[in-house]
């Protein structure tokens, strides 16, 4: 059951789904908090959300160059 949230989570963060990745990677610190396999997955989550704060500070400053960057650097 562990290994099947701790894919969820992968799959979702692999297509972009922040908050079903969020909620996977909380079920499995909910049943195993010393869970290292869990790692990776958590620090994926961190960068790709200061991506996205990143962009959305260029949205608002009109800076759609660095928007641009920000989404292809996401992709990679």
């Amino acid at each position: 059951m562990l290994q099947g949230y701790i894919r969820i989570a992968k799959c979702s963060l692999a297509l972009g789904d922040l908050s079903a990745a969020d909620n996977a990677i909380s079920v499995v610190k909910e049943l195993s908090p010393n869970n290292a396999a869990i790692i990776p997955e958590v620090q994926k989550l961190e960068v790709i959300r200061r991506f996205d704060e990143e962009a959305n500070k260029a949205y608002q400053k009109q800076d759609y160059r660095k928007v641009i960057m920000f989404c292809e650097i996401f992709v990679l």
